[in-house]
């Protein structure tokens, strides 16, 4: 697991938790821990206010997912070259559950 956070670190700086450092530190060898990775660029959604509701959602989802997609590659495959697994886009807050 330690990788797989110290790999995170290497894409964009970011910080941990105190919650999660306290359980990083109980942590056993051999043990799996599931985390949520939240990234930095978010889409600002004020931008789609105009037009109709319908029209607005479409373009602010797509605008969400090219988000997810174009900044999380990198991440992800570097999550998987260290080992982490059951990895999952939350294309919604642009961030990552991986378990490792």
């Amino acid at each position: 697991l330690l990788l797989v956070i110290w790999a995170a670190a290497e894409v964009k700086a970011g910080f941990i938790t105190p919650k999660l450092q306290s359980a990083l530190e109980r942590l056993t060898p051999g043990s799996d821990i599931s985390v949520i990775i939240t990234l930095s660029d978010q889409v600002d959604i004020n931008r789609f206010r105009q037009g109709n509701r319908r029209y607005r959602r479409t373009r602010m989802i797509e605008a969400l997912k090219n988000n997810a997609d174009q900044t999380q590659k990198q991440l992800i495959s570097i999550l998987r070259e260290r080992g982490g697994r059951r990895l999952v886009s939350l294309w919604l807050i642009n961030g990552l559950a991986v378990t490792s």
